[in-house]
């Protein structure tokens, strides 16, 4: 099965990705009801540098490399497989520098 790493956008965080992780995540018997359902393995929202469980401090001092290299370290240290990368707003260009630096590209 797929694993999903979830990436928010600017001035967000994990939380943002709540009702997308109930739908990857929810469970045979309760299927979502309006889409086909999408087997996942493992869900993984991540917090970015600065944002989200790591938020107080001055965002402007946050550099992208550190941004992208927090995804492919969680990529990496989760040991997911089979992955689709899913980018929101500022985070899509993330995620494609991402994918380009994985040893073992992502599925999507």
């Amino acid at each position: 099965m797929t694993d999903y790493l979830l990436v928010h956008g600017a001035g967000q965080g994990a939380w943002s990705w709540g009702p997308v992780w109930g739908y990857l995540t929810a469970p045979e018997e309760h299927p979502p009801t309006l889409h086909k359902r999408r087997r996942a393995n493992r869900v993984h929202p991540l917090d970015l540098p600065g944002h989200g469980a790591d938020a107080g401090g001055d965002t402007s001092a946050v550099r992208l490399e550190e941004c992208v290299q927090a995804i492919t370290r969680t990529a990496e240290r989760e040991q997911l497989k089979d992955l689709v990368l899913v980018g929101h707003g500022f985070s899509g260009s993330l995620v494609v520098q991402a994918a380009s630096e994985m040893t073992v590209p992502p599925k999507r």
